[in-house]
């Protein structure tokens, strides 16, 4: 399976909201804000430079309209994210647990809760379950 930078964009701000309904976490509600589109004005979430820094680095080129993510470079690029959003202050054990490299293999979780989410989130970008509509919801819930 290979990604847009928006649908791997997609499929983490769906990976971190199925982590919040089951945490609650400050921490990830935050980070969701920041992650959120700007219905009103279309304008690209605050964290979209990070993202995209984050993608580049794992990639080792520039982003391009041609760019597709493998599901492992996805994994890595939310890694790097989080790291730089981060940086090393991480209190929540939920953003703790998904930057744990024990957790996490080439293109999938070790960790069998973080590994359904996963592919939850996955399955609905990659089946067009979740259209422009929805995923705003999702973000303005």
């Amino acid at each position: 399976m290979h990604f847009t930078i928006e649908e791997a964009f997609k499929i983490f701000y769906l990976f971190l909201d199925a982590q919040y309904e089951k945490t609650k976490s400050e921490d990830l509600g935050w980070l969701m804000g920041g992650m959120s589109w700007n219905n009103i004005t279309g304008c690209k979430p605050i964290f979209w430079s990070y993202w995209k820094d984050s993608v580049e680095e794992v990639v080792g080129e520039k982003i391009g309209m041609s760019l597709r993510l493998t599901e492992d470079n996805l994994i890595l690029s939310i890694y790097y994210f989080l790291e730089k959003i981060f940086d090393d202050n991480i209190n929540d054990p939920q953003i703790k647990k998904i930057l744990d490299k024990k957790n996490f293999g080439k293109g999938f979780f070790f960790d069998v809760d973080l590994q359904k989410d996963w592919y939850e989130s996955v399955k609905k970008v990659e089946n067009k379950l979740v259209d422009e509509a929805e995923f705003n919801q999702i973000l303005f819930k």
